[in-house]
């Protein structure tokens, strides 16, 4: 399972389960309410029972949870049930008996008589609630991977159909490849020998989509730790797309410097960015690479980023670059697959004037 299928499983099973949580919620309070009011009724009876056995004599009976009291009945409003807040307890006020026919009879019962049987109703919610969430979780596992299934499909179709155009275009470029050499060599006219290098450059650009191609079907990628010479790598590619680009002017600062990764991942994160660069900033590309202090810095004079986050996405392009270039927006998304394999940081920022500026934080 792919890295946003997985992020899309877990947004579905997450809504899915706060959905089920927050009606469990609703049914569990209307629950506990019913059964509080339930237990309410059930102690009001239990105090009027109580003050029926006191009726039946002149002499008050003795109750475990009950304190009763007797009173003048000017002073209360009876029959009545209710809660006291000041006296945190519950008290039932009915006419005395017979006997006391000018008093009232005040029962009190302490909250807590309520509240331990309130305690072992939220124990049962809870447990009806937490052996209730064991089958949702599992069918909200079920639906989530029922609704992904589409999309694995289509990726599986998709890859499928990137491989088979990778096979057949390996045999073509090294063919090509091949002839290009022979006809450089054979080959003496000037314009003969142009138009055999912008054949050699075109099928160099088909490499370098052969190359994305296989990186966009996310396979995992064996990478070494090694030794790698930043600046020879740089110098190389500067000097590849130079060849490649004669429209564009590049420029290197580049002392001598090292740091450890995989030299072949390195080639794919640069050209990937020399490429964006140059196509972004047509028609007078303007691209200065450096290193300094650690960091490889690739600037353009192109039309800029507006979310220096969301370009690292894979198919995402900002508006002014579908008016500037064409293409796929995958470039970046490759580029940051391959740095956080690495374990390598990468930073994009906007120039002051104009143009985009990436920073690579080069492993030692």
């Amino acid at each position: 399972m792919r890295s946003y299928e997985k992020k899309t499983l877990i947004k579905f099973m997450s809504i899915y389960m706060v959905g089920s949580f927050i009606l469990f919620s609703i049914v569990a309070v209307l629950y506990y309410f019913d059964q509080r009011n339930s237990v309410l009724r059930e102690l009001q009876d239990e105090m009027i029972a109580y003050i029926s056995l006191t009726r039946n004599g002149n002499n008050t009976i003795e109750h475990s949870s009950f304190v009763l009291d007797i009173q003048p009945s000017k002073q209360y409003q009876y029959p009545v049930f209710y809660e006291d807040s000041k006296t945190n307890k519950y008290i039932s006020i009915t006419c005395a008996s017979q006997y006391q026919p000018d008093k009232v009879f005040i029962v009190s019962a302490e909250k807590s008589v309520v509240n331990a049987k309130l305690y072992s109703n939220v124990a049962k919610i809870l447990t009806i609630m937490g052996i209730g969430f064991i089958p949702f979780f599992g069918l909200a596992f079920y639906l989530a991977r029922l609704s992904i299934r589409p999309i694995e499909q289509s990726r599986n179709k998709i890859n499928n159909i990137i491989e088979d155009v990778i096979h057949d275009l390996n045999a073509p470029m090294s063919a090509i490849s091949m002839n290009c050499e022979f006809l450089e060599s054979a080959l003496k006219g000037e314009k003969e020998l142009q138009k055999v290098d912008r054949i050699s450059r075109s099928n160099k650009t088909i490499g370098f989509l052969y190359n994305n191609l296989y990186l966009l079907l996310d396979h995992t990628i064996p990478l070494k730790k090694e030794i790698i010479n930043i600046s020879e790598l740089l110098k190389d590619r500067v000097e590849y797309y130079r060849d490649l680009h004669p429209e564009a002017t590049l420029s290197a600062t580049l002392p001598s410097a090292e740091c450890v990764g995989d030299s072949a991942a390195f080639e794919r994160i640069i050209d990937n960015l020399l490429s964006n660069a140059i196509k972004y900033s047509q028609p007078n590309p303007k691209i200065l690479v450096k290193y300094e202090d650690g960091k490889i810095i690739i600037e353009d004079n192109g039309i800029g980023v507006k979310d220096c986050e969301a370009i690292f996405r894979r198919n995402y392009r900002e508006t002014q670059g579908k008016v500037n270039a064409c293409g796929l927006g995958l470039g970046l998304s490759i580029v940051k697959k391959l740095c956080d394999e690495m374990e390598i940081r990468i930073e994009q920022e906007n120039n002051k004037s104009t143009g985009s500026r990436f920073i690579i934080y080069c492993p030692k």
